[in-house]
């Protein structure tokens, strides 16, 4: 089993629902708060193991990656970031080195969970995301479990500027999906065909 919390608050089965029977391009994943990469290493492995998807992460700090990642990592299928959501050219920086290899197909932010962080990554990577291709937002109802938290209030805010959004950033699908048990919220954003 690999290391992510994505288990014990039920995402994981989310993902493999929703992209189980997905059989549209997926070529390049980005995860914004990889912890140590666990998440990156089951969808490599799991879920997307015959599709030779590259890989990008980005943490606050990239420290203690889980060691089966090394070989995605030498083969360049893995390219790790260290950014701060709060710095917008720290993601800035990593776009234009993303950007390079093409659009995106998947972007999972998992981060610091708050509004501005949310929204800095959101207004950096949704640009990045190809047409047809996916934006999940973790956690946005983190604010019902944990009431007491000053950054996790905010997240509420963040359904707010998706949906204040919506219309003029080219979303085709749209869902806030809530788990009560286990505890587990995503935005699921899929973009637009032109």
């Amino acid at each position: 089993m690999v290391e992510t919390d994505k288990y014990a608050s039920g995402l994981i089965y989310y993902y493999q629902d929703y992209f189980s029977s997905y059989d549209g391009k997926i070529e390049r994943v980005l995860e914004v708060g990889i912890y140590k990469g666990g998440f990156l290493y089951f969808l490599d492995t799991q879920l997307f193991k015959d599709r030779n998807v590259k890989y990008y992460g980005i943490d606050i700090k990239i420290a203690n990656t889980d060691e089966r990642l090394s070989e995605l990592i030498k083969d360049r299928r893995l390219v790790l970031f260290a950014a701060n959501q709060n710095k917008t050219a720290q993601l800035v920086a990593c776009a234009e080195e993303i950007k390079q290899d093409g659009l995106l197909d998947i972007v999972i932010d998992d981060g610091a969970h708050g509004f501005n962080e949310c929204v800095n990554t959101f207004n950096t990577f949704w640009p990045l995301v190809r047409e047809g291709g996916f934006y999940f937002i973790e956690d946005w109802a983190a604010y019902m479990y944990y009431p007491d938290n000053p950054t996790y209030k905010s997240m509420r805010r963040v359904c707010d500027f998706i949906l204040d959004n919506a219309k003029d950033s080219g979303f085709h699908d749209l869902e806030f999906i809530f788990h009560p048990a286990p505890r587990f919220s995503v935005i699921a954003i899929r973009k637009n065909y032109v």
